[in-house]
C-alpha cells in the first residue's frame, strides 16, 4: 500500500493521539482495522506496532473515526499555561533589567527615575 494517507505531520499527530489513548476498547478497534486490512504489524510485550505510512486514506479515516469517539488529548492539549501581569511597572522594568527584580531593586530603580 502507498503513502497516500497524508502528510508526515498529519500522521505524526495521529500517532500521538493513538499513543496517548487510555481506552482499551479503542485500541482493540484500531487493531481490528489494521488486521482486517492486512497491514503489516509486529506484536510483542510492549504492544502492537505498525507503520501508518503504509495505510491508505480510507484506513486512516477509519482510525480517525475511532479516535474521535474517544477522548484523546495530546500532551500539549492536556494543560494550558496562564500568564497574568501584576503591574505595568514590572513590564517596563522587565525589558531593561531582566524578568525578576526584588522589591529592593524595584525601589532603587523607582528612586533613580524620580
Amino acid at each position: 500500500m502507498s503513502c497516500s494517507a497524508g502528510s508526515y505531520n498529519e500522521l505524526k499527530k495521529l500517532s500521538d493521539k493513538i499513543k496517548h489513548l487510555n481506552n482499551e476498547e479503542a485500541y482493540l478497534e484500531i487493531y481490528k482495522i489494521i488486521n482486517d486490512n492486512s497491514i503489516n504489524f509486529s506484536k510483542n510485550n510492549n504492544g502492537v506496532f505498525f507503520d501508518l505510512s503504509q495505510c491508505d486514506k480510507e484506513i486512516i479515516d477509519k482510525i480517525n473515526d475511532v479516535l474521535s469517539n474517544y477522548d484523546t488529548k495530546t500532551e500539549t492539549e492536556s494543560y494550558q499555561i496562564e500568564f497574568s501581569c501584576y503591574s505595568q511597572d514590572e513590564l517596563v522594568n522587565m525589558d531593561k533589567f531582566g524578568p525578576r527584580l526584588s522589591n529592593k531593586e524595584k525601589n532603587l530603580i523607582k528612586n533613580l527615575k524620580s
